[in-house]
């Protein structure tokens, strides 16, 4: 991992979610699904870090808060985000906080 390590990490990941955010198969697979059910275009999967990143936020929060729905938000914890950043990086190391859905 890259130089924002810190010990909560460690927490993160002890908790289960490694396999479930750090799973390329699986990521695909919840990207494939996704966009079966809301009939999105594949435009995504130009940037597979990027498509595993997004994946990856939505796999957190499903896992630790549910099904949120519209106006029901939760905050990733920064070290599963640097985590997922580490693992899936931006090549300019540029980030964009949380941008609402176009779906509604």
């Amino acid at each position: 991992m890259q130089g924002n390590s810190n010990p909560g990490r460690a927490n993160m990941l002890r908790k289960g979610a490694k396999t479930l955010l750090f799973s390329t198969a699986l990521l695909r697979l919840a990207r494939l699904q996704r966009r079966d059910i809301l009939l999105l275009d594949d435009a995504d999967e130009e940037d597979p870090h990027k498509a595993n990143r997004h994946a990856a936020y939505r796999q957190y929060i499903l896992w630790a808060h549910g099904r949120l729905g519209v106006g029901n938000r939760r905050v990733i914890p920064s070290c599963c985000v640097w985590a997922i950043r580490d693992k899936y990086p931006n090549p300019f190391q540029i980030y964009v906080g949380f941008v609402p859905a176009r779906l509604v």
